[in-house]
């Protein structure tokens, strides 16, 4: 948890549309349009590519948050620095792809995860689909009330991880 402004940071690899930034660079932009004194940053990393094309970089300048000077696109760097570094929350979204180990590495080391993976709704916060108003208003939630319920969501993510883990005799008999 910290105080202040929270920073919002994606991981998508932008390779193709299954994992791709834009979905939740507008839900961040919802959000920061809604509470601009909660939203202080944010980060999309592996954007060095599509910043260069006209398209992208024209629709990018339309936001809000760039306007404002608090929005970042970056290479890839590990997920590790970033989290410690430039990170409060974690936006995600997926098409086609709902299991990532991004998403229990992040909830893993007690990050919010606002995302639309629907294989593990029951964890982080998940939105549906591409109903990125709903993302938006998540990230406004998780600004505001994150720190409050921290411990309380850490461990049931935690809880919850266990039925992914190799460890797990069912889920190791599924696969037998």
């Amino acid at each position: 948890p910290s105080e202040g402004p929270k920073r919002v940071s994606i991981f998508e690899p932008n390779i193709n549309v299954v994992k791709y930034s834009v979905p939740s660079i507008l839900a961040i932009e919802h959000a920061y349009r809604q509470r601009p004194d909660l939203i202080g940053f944010m980060y999309a990393s592996n954007t060095h590519k599509l910043i260069d094309i006209n398209l992208f970089k024209g629709m990018m300048n339309q936001l809000d948050i760039v306007k404002d000077g608090k929005a970042q696109f970056t290479h890839r760097y590990p997920i590790v620095h970033y989290l410690e570094s430039r990170t409060d929350i974690v936006a995600s979204h997926q098409w086609g792809n709902p299991l990532n180990y991004l998403y229990f590495d992040v909830m893993y080391l007690g990050y919010p995860l606002v995302h639309n993976a629907h294989l593990i709704a029951d964890m982080g916060f998940y939105y549906n689909e591409f109903d990125l108003k709903d993302a938006g208003d998540k990230i406004v939630d998780v600004a505001e009330n994150y720190d409050n319920i921290y411990e309380e969501h850490y461990a049931d993510n935690l809880k919850k991880m266990k039925r992914f883990m190799p460890s797990n005799k069912d889920l190791q008999q599924d696969y037998t």
